[in-house]
């Protein structure tokens, strides 16, 4: 046997083992992708959740004005009651 055969068969073999490695380390990575691609969709439908159900500062704001406008309206309401009242 010629001397560059054995080290081309040796050769071969590991590479075929390199390849193999690789291989197997690829499907693990693979299914582990899906995995965090699921849980990705999770987090993102938990976060519209928690954005549906949180207040904003500026919609806070737009409630007590229009909270105030309707304490204003009862105020005049009550003081007009009271002035008639008192004729």
């Amino acid at each position: 046997m010629d001397p560059t055969l054995i080290v081309q068969v040796i050769f071969n073999g590991l590479l075929g083992l390199v390849i193999y490695l690789l291989k197997q380390e690829h499907a693990t990575l693979k299914i582990d992708s899906k995995d965090l691609w699921v849980e990705c969709k999770l987090i993102r439908k938990e976060l519209d959740i928690v954005k549906d159900k949180y207040f904003k500062k500026e919609d806070f704001t737009e409630f007590k004005k229009e909270l105030w406008a309707r304490l204003d309206r009862m105020e005049d309401d009550f003081t007009r009651q009271i002035q008639e009242m008192k004729k």
